[in-house]
Formats: structure tokens, sequence, C-alpha cells
């Protein structure tokens, strides 16, 4: 049954049939809108906790607290996490039947958690010369925009990489007041 097939009312609450079961219709009063539409709207917010992200923020904060922050607060884990991650930053692929060389559990926590940060105002390489000299770029978050490219030369992607790891590192523990 279509709308304008309904009678003449301004609100009709009509059954219709649907075999073993039933579902209701109504209708309002023809496109006008409802005398009381302010009382009856309900009181939500302008946007909402999915719209603003509050499911995924507070489990990665969770997380974040739970298991990355008691790494990077003790001195001697902080450490013993750079050095491996200076020694290898990227990780090494398996080649000709050897095994590829990974990262500890330990700091695949920390760098999957710098991972989840948001574009905007994320690290990033960036090639000056190839081979030769990479520096560090700061997203602004918005596609299409230029990065800022940072002063600081590094003479290999990995020197670079690492660079990048350490200032994360760094604004982790001062965003939770952990520096």
């Amino acid at each position: 049954m279509r709308r304008a097939d309904l009678p003449n009312a301004a609100a009709v609450i009509s059954m219709i049939d649907g075999g073993a079961g039933g579902a209701f219709l109504v209708a309002g009063s023809r496109g006008r809108p409802h005398p009381r539409e302010d009382v009856m709207r309900p009181n939500i917010p302008e946007k909402t906790g999915i719209q603003l992200d509050q499911g995924h923020a507070s489990t990665d904060d969770f997380i974040t607290r739970t298991y990355v922050l008691p790494l990077l607060t003790d001195p001697e884990t902080r450490e013993r996490l750079i050095k491996e991650h200076r020694n290898n930053p990227v990780g090494k692929p398996g080649k000709a039947g050897r095994n590829a060389v990974g990262h500890s559990p330990d700091l695949i926590a920390v760098i999957d958690k710098l991972r989840r940060a948001p574009m905007t105002g994320k690290y990033v390489r960036v090639c000056i010369r190839p081979h030769a000299e990479y520096r560090i770029g700061v997203t602004t978050g918005v596609r299409g925009k230029p990065v800022t490219i940072l002063d600081d030369a590094h003479p290999s992607e990995e020197a670079c990489e690492h660079a990048i790891f350490v200032k994360r590192v760094d604004d982790l523990l001062a965003l939770y007041g952990a520096a």
C-alpha cells in the first residue's frame, strides 16, 4: 500500500496483513511537519559516539595504557626496544630459504600502537636524494596537501625510519604525561 492510497487523516496506523505475521505502517500528515515535532524529537547530540569514533579511541587508549606504556616507561625496557629497532628498523624478509628476521613481541606491540595513530601530524620518510639523503616529513592529514619537511637529514632509509620511531615514542610518552 502506498502512502497516497491511505485515507486522508492526520495520523493513520493500520495493520498490513503479512501472511503469518504483520507489520505496522505509520503515516504522517501528508508531508507537513508534525505540530509537536520539536517535543517529539529525541535528545540526540550533534555527533554520536560512533561518529566521534569513541569506541575505537577508548579501546586504543586501554591497549596503550595496559600493554604499551609499561614497556616505554621502564627505562631499561625502552632502551632495549630502541636498540632493537636501531639494529633492525624495518625487518628483513626471508630470502633463498632463510627465515625472515622480525621484531620481538614487545617491539611489535609498540610499533602496532604507533601505526594506529591518526594521519594528522604523523611522521613519514621523505626521500630527498635516493640512497643518499632522507628527511622526516609531517603530514597534514588532508589528502593532497604537502607534508612539512623537517631539517634533520639522514643518510639511509633505515636511519630515517629509526629517527621517526624515536620521535613517535617521545611524542607518545609526552601525550600520556610519561616523558
